[in-house]
């Protein structure tokens, strides 16, 4: 008889809804946890790492992801790629929406698709990036990420589920 949540966000919406229906707050609440294949999301070799590329990986057809990705690429991958002319940021993830298609080949960008094996990409990448501006919970991209061991630049919103630390 528990319910089973992702993070504080989800808690208190909940706890919000029991008040105002009137009921009583949840108090059997537990969060639930993720996890990933860790032959499929491993570390990079050396030799696999791409100087200077970024990746997000997600499903391309999610809104929040779309979302998350036009505001990087509009306020953040400009200030990357004049201090680093020459990187690179690969999208990645099935079923990209036209407006992520446009992107493509422009300003060092590099839009994927559906791939065979994500982790391939995540182990290339320097710098794996979650720019979630909504949509928090549990992000397993995140989780992905953190089997690669990749440096990772995420939002609070991206980290809400996770709750890693900052520094680590």
């Amino acid at each position: 008889n528990k319910v089973v949540l992702i993070g504080p966000a989800d808690v208190a919406a909940v706890k919000e809804q029991c008040r105002a229906h009137r009921q009583p707050e949840i108090d059997n609440w537990i969060y639930g946890a993720h996890g990933t294949d860790t032959d499929k999301f491993l570390p990079a070799r050396p030799d696999e790492v791409v100087p200077g590329r970024v990746i997000f990986s997600g499903s391309m057809l999610y809104p929040p992801n779309i979302g998350a990705v036009h505001w990087f690429v509009d306020n953040v991958w400009p200030l990357i790629r004049a201090e680093m002319p020459n990187a690179t940021f690969v999208i990645q993830g099935r079923d990209p929406a036209p407006t992520i298609l446009e992107l493509d080949g422009r300003n060092g960008i590099w839009v994927t698709g559906t791939v065979p094996d994500v982790g391939v990409l995540i182990r290339s990448a320097q710098v794996c990036v979650n720019p979630m501006r909504s949509a928090g919970g549990m992000q397993n991209k995140l989780i992905e990420y953190m089997a690669c061991n990749k440096a990772i630049v995420a939002s609070s919103v991206a980290n809400e589920g996770i709750m890693a630390p900052d520094d680590a």
